[in-house]
């Protein structure tokens, strides 16, 4: 029923494992993960969590096609996240992109 509720106010569901893992408290090694991120790389980040295709990403930030690729996969390594799923619960997490 609350699951119900939250649908209809909220639109989602988050279940409570999920959530204790999206809004835990960052740990050191996030924050020093987050310091080692630049402006590029942070817009980058939140155009990935609108979902944006690389293409929209490189006409809007004003980069290249492969340039866009090289900072995706440079993002996903520095920050440690083995998919763009990963990618986004650190977004979120650590207050790069607001739900």
């Amino acid at each position: 029923i609350d699951g119900i509720r939250d649908v209809f106010k909220n639109g989602f569901t988050v279940n409570k494992y999920t959530a204790s893992l999206v809004f835990r408290k960052k740990t050191n090694e996030e924050e020093v993960l987050l310091k080692l991120l630049n402006n590029v790389e942070i817009q980058i980040i939140k155009h990935i969590c609108l979902q944006e295709t690389n293409e929209q990403m490189a006409t809007k930030l004003n980069l290249s096609l492969h340039t866009v690729n090289t900072y995706r996969k440079k993002i996903l390594k520095k920050l440690k996240c083995k998919n763009t799923a990963g990618l986004v619960l650190f977004a979120v997490k650590n207050g790069i992109y607001h739900i």
